[in-house]
């Protein structure tokens, strides 16, 4: 089959994040199960490099269904995945409605609350948080109408829980296929780095990621200042993400009144050193606001690590790993609370580590998620 699979915004530096690392990780599974694949990516005028898969050819095209629509047309695809949000229902999806294709949508972003977009306005303006207001103000069964109305075969959910969200707005032809794990926990600690910060055998806390204010870094450097844990410890892994901005985060550290409870590190990691933090961590600490792209493929190298992880709740990635997690209001008061909570109790610890690992266990591979891709469109699903 010729397998044709959209996203958008694909730059170098994006490949292990999501949703881009899953539908890379997919193609490749399609891919070397004998099929003829190629990604496509929706950009507009950018600063940024593109990504080249040593794997499938990429092929960069205007964001746009109707050039989209033509590339399908020329390639004499089979099948098209194409990229979906609740706040798409806007555009015109008419292009699509006659190609030649079994089409079917994938959703990459998750289910918001309103609470959490007003929590992200106040942190970084509303303006920025632009498209979450799109996304919880646009009526979510109109999308479905126009999946119906579009004639598209079927919708992969990438949680249980927006799969659920899916069927109860009126498309009932939605399936659940989460994204795969690799072999992180299989990779050997290079645990020098610890040694190079002088955490070996100490208890500490460990934020990863991107200074984002989607990511809640800086909602978690307040609340560790507002923190009564005299020997707290709270290490940040602090990556650079394409478009990263540090100038806030930077702002409140230097403000902070026990700024000798953090630990900011900004070296570039291996895997092999990110695991050594993830293992020995007590807690990792997570604090989105809201999630962009469903479930962070991080909570899958930590939880496979036997390590419980501290988080606000976010649709379908607390309602799947819920059992793994520490589940704090999502305030800087109830953050701080929370890390009182999970800092001084040995035995929720052993129990959320025990339940982490043990989730993480029966969760499907890459190879085995891109064999239920194909398996689904594999069944003959009518047009809705």
């Amino acid at each position: 089959m010729k397998i044709l699979l959209y996203t958008t915004d694909l730059f170098k530096g994006r490949e292990y994040l999501m949703p881009w690392r899953t539908i890379l990780e997919v193609a490749k599974g399609m891919h070397n199960l004998g099929h003829s694949v190629i990604i496509i990516n929706g950009i507009n005028e950018s600063k940024y490099l593109t990504y080249a898969s040593p794997h499938v050819p990429i092929r960069n095209i205007r964001k746009s269904l109707r050039t989209l629509a033509q590339v399908v047309q020329e390639t004499q695809a089979d099948i098209l995945f194409m990229e979906c949000k609740w706040r798409d229902a806007l555009k015109n999806f008419t292009p699509l409605k006659k190609i030649p294709c079994k089409k079917y949508v994938y959703f990459t972003g998750g289910i918001y609350d309103l609470s959490s977009i007003k929590t992200l306005s106040k942190l970084n303006g509303v303006k920025n948080a632009r498209n979450y207001w799109m996304e919880i103000l646009t009526p979510k069964p109109l999308l479905t109408f126009r999946l119906k109305q579009m004639h598209f075969n079927g919708a992969i959910g990438l949680t249980p829980f927006t799969t659920q969200e899916i069927k109860k707005n009126g498309y009932t032809n939605a399936i659940t296929i989460l994204p795969g794990k690799d072999n992180f926990e299989k990779l050997h600690s290079d645990n020098s780095i610890l040694q190079k910060y002088l955490l070996t055998n100490k208890k500490f806390l460990c934020f990863t990621g991107a200074p984002a204010p989607t990511r809640g870094a800086q909602l978690l450097l307040q609340a560790i200042n507002n923190s009564p844990i005299a020997d707290l410890r709270v290490v940040f892994l602090m990556r650079t993400d394409v478009g990263s901005e540090y100038t806030t985060f930077d702002s409140i550290y230097k403000k902070m009144k026990n700024s000798s409870k953090v630990i900011i590190i900004k070296d570039q990691l291996t895997r092999e050193q990110l695991k050594s933090f993830f293992e020995n961590a007590w807690y990792m600490i997570l604090p989105f606001v809201v999630i962009p792209s469903e479930i962070p493929l991080t909570f899958f190298e930590i939880m496979s690590c036997r390590t419980p992880i501290l988080t606000f709740k976010n649709g379908g990635t607390s309602n799947y790993l819920r059992n793994g997690l520490y589940i704090s209001p999502k305030s800087i008061e109830g953050l701080s609370k929370g890390i009182t909570e999970v800092w001084t109790n040995q035995q929720l610890r052993e129990e959320k580590a025990k339940q982490a690992k043990e989730l993480m266990m029966l969760h499907p591979t890459w190879p085995e998620v891109a064999e239920q891709w194909l398996n689904y469109i594999s069944q003959e699903s009518p047009k809705l």
